[in-house]
Parts: C-alpha cells; structure tokens; sequence
C-alpha cells in the first residue's frame, strides 16, 4: 500500500527539542493556486475521524535511537483535533528523528496539482517534512 509520512526532523545544533504540533492534512485550493475541485484527505476535527490508523515511526528503530513521537487525538466537549507530540533525542552527529505514517489506503489524486497542509506548532522545533510516495515507490 502507497505510505504516507509526516515525520519530524531535528537541527544539527539542538540537543533535545520537545514539539507539540496539530497537523491536519488536506488537499484544497488556495490564493496562489487554483483546482478545479477540493478533497479533503483527513480532517481530525470530524467526530467521526480516528488517528488509529497511524504508526509512528522514529529513531529507535535503529539501536542507537532515543527520539519518541505519539499521534494522539483530543477530544473536548467544544473542539476535536489531533496532536503529534515529539520528544527529539539525536545522536552526537545530530541524527535523530520522530514521525507517524499512513498505511491504511491509497488515495488517486491524478486530478489534483497541489497539496495544503494546514499545521500550527508550538517549541523550538520549525523544521518539517513530508513524504508522499507514488504507487509505493521509495525515493532516490
């Protein structure tokens, strides 16, 4: 199955950075850019929305790791939305990571141009990226 990724990255220069960050992805259009027509990928303020079909994916995958990232969703009785909470440990040569990635379908966005993200993030942590793979192939 095709893999989507959010993973979060650390700065060479950071020693243990802590990031809260609710990421909601969707595909829509925007000022810059326009689609014919929208969808809407995952939308973690629907009551109906689960975050169960995210794994996380971090460094400790590896011996060495030590990083940690958890998917989680909030629900109060006035909002609901996902949080992915990271705790960045890299390694003396900076190494380190922590993210979550979707497995559970493939979605045909042949006739879409663009992606949106919209995220909010609080800490020290700035630096973001996503991995979008076609037909499940691995990058170069």
């Amino acid at each position: 199955m095709p893999k989507r990724q959010v993973a979060v990255m650390c700065d060479r220069k950071r020693h243990k950075t802590v990031v809260y960050a609710a990421v909601c992805g969707r595909l829509r259009s925007s000022t810059k850019c326009v689609f014919s027509s929208e969808r809407r990928l995952f939308d973690f303020t629907n009551s109906t929305s689960s975050v169960n079909d995210w794994i996380e994916i971090s460094d400790t995958e590896r011996d060495v790791g030590k990083s940690k990232g958890a998917f989680l969703q909030q629900k109060t009785q006035q909002f609901q939305r996902a949080i992915f909470f990271t705790l960045l440990n890299p390694q003396p040569n900076g190494a380190g990571f922590a993210g979550v990635t979707y497995r559970q379908q493939s979605f045909d966005l042949s006739t879409f141009t663009g992606i949106k993200l919209s995220v909010r993030a609080q800490g020290e942590n700035y630096w973001y990226k996503v991995i979008l793979r076609h037909h499940n192939e691995e990058s170069s």
